[in-house]
């Protein structure tokens, strides 16, 4: 149990830390720029983020739940879906112009959609290389990794702000630490081209014979569920964001974003346990011992239940306090929006504790589709409710969403995987999984 811990803690603090470098870039930008270049570049972003799913295509995902199941037929993937992820990064990289010129008619936004093109490749190889981590159990250099973009933004934006430039400036710096982050991330894969990886869960292997091909119709098929599961899954968290740009105003944007990083922060607890350190566990358990699968969803979903409460009481009765301390009196605007926001904390937790086992075997494919779901009802409640109501709007549309996703799971859950034993049984009783 104790090693279990320090995994999570290392984990949990990885993120925490990498979620601190977010959180001060967006404190900075907040206090330096104008709300309406800050929202000019936020929308930018946003959009660059939601295409990231697609670049990396579920590629690292594909690999988790592939090695799970056997180290060699893990391994015959390996380059088949590093290249995949290159071709997808260009695909987005053009789609990232297409849709960036249709919804902005300024230059000046423009002008910020090519220098944060190499945003995408950097962020779909980083993700990548985490997998390899993941599979390793590395969970402290994990946490490091996956902060290294966060970390290198942070220092492009105070060597912005100490220096008294504005925006093209902070793109600009984006652009050429993204490029050395891409190639930097390419040579840490180096090991695993070659087909040498420990693996921590099952036998460790230095080299497979690799010469049976995977076709590129079986990589995309195989990794679908996965690129559109992260792609949907970030609709209904991020698209907020650029559509309150698009059809909100930059300032409205701004003021979201500044809510919604504070509300962000909250879900470092469940990615980190669910995402990072049980996934890889949850694929192998789904194939050799489903017994124990069943415990640790039931000990996540009372966990999850319980902590969520007690954080959203916590940001309600807070933000407000800490959003004008840090950001100053113009951002006091966004203390309503925090607060409607924090409703969906406890939904996210318990949907972060189910998903994870809709991710196992065949079931993604069933995720895929409530995903789907979920971020088309989110778009249109937005369309809906945006040009009406604003960032208010916005709120109410992601509370909806994340309400809606979180019993489709529980009902996918029921029928695909744990049947009537998956809404019975939820305990607080940690040893259970560890007898």
């Amino acid at each position: 149990m104790r090693a279990q811990l320090k995994s999570i803690m290392a984990l949990w603090i990885g993120l925490l830390g990498g979620a601190g470098f977010v959180f001060l870039t967006q404190l900075i930008l907040a206090r330096s720029l104008p709300l309406a270049d800050l929202g000019m570049l936020v929308g930018v972003i946003s959009l660059v983020t939601l295409l990231v799913p697609l670049a990396d295509f579920g590629i690292s995902a594909l690999w988790l739940k592939l090695f799970g199941q056997g180290q060699e037929i893990g391994m015959r993937w390996v380059w088949p879906g590093f290249n995949t992820v290159w071709v997808s990064s260009i695909c987005m990289m053009t789609l990232l112009l297409s849709i960036g010129y249709l919804s902005w008619e300024s230059q000046e936004t423009r002008v910020l959609i090519w220098w944060a093109l190499p945003i995408l490749p950097m962020e779909a190889l980083v993700i990548l290389a985490g997998s390899r981590l993941q599979l390793e159990s590395r969970f402290l250099l994990l946490s490091l990794w996956r902060a290294l973009p966060k970390a290198a933004r942070l220092l492009v934006v105070l060597a912005v702000w100490l220096s008294g430039y504005g925006v093209n400036e902070v793109i600009k710096g984006y652009f050429f630490a993204s490029i050395g982050i891409l190639i930097f991330s390419v040579w840490h894969l180096r090991p695993m081209l070659k087909g040498h990886i420990k693996l921590k869960i099952g036998r460790s292997i230095d080299t497979v014979n690799a010469q049976k091909a995977i076709t590129i119709s079986t990589i995309y098929k195989s990794a679908l569920p996965f690129a559109m599961g992260n792609f949907f899954s970030l609709i209904y968290l991020q698209s907020d964001l650029f559509m309150l740009s698009a059809l909100a105003g930059a300032e409205e944007a701004a003021l979201y974003s500044v809510g919604y990083t504070l509300i962000a922060l909250t879900y470092l607890l469940p990615t980190a346990i669910f995402n990072q350190y049980l996934l890889p566990r949850y694929h192998h358990w789904a194939a050799h011992d489903p017994d124990r699968m069943l415990t640790a969803y039931r000990l996540g979903n009372a966990s999850m239940i319980l902590i969520g409460l007690a954080v959203m009481l916590a940001v309600i009765m807070l933000s407000p306090f800490f959003l004008a301390f840090l950001f100053g009196e113009k951002f006091t605007a966004a203390a309503l929006v925090t607060q409607m926001l924090a409703i969906t904390i406890p939904f996210r937790y318990l949907a972060s504790s189910v998903g994870n086992c809709l991710s196992t075997n065949d079931n993604m494919r069933h995720k895929m589709r409530y995903q789907m779901l979920v971020a088309a009802t989110n778009v249109a409640l937005n369309i809906i409710m945006i040009p009406q109501y604003g960032m208010h709007g916005a709120a109410v549309s992601t509370i909806f969403s994340e309400v809606l996703l979180c019993a489709i799971y529980l009902k996918g859950v029921h029928k695909y995987v744990f049947g009537a034993e998956a809404l019975k049984g939820w305990t607080l009783n940690y040893s259970k999984l560890y007898k």
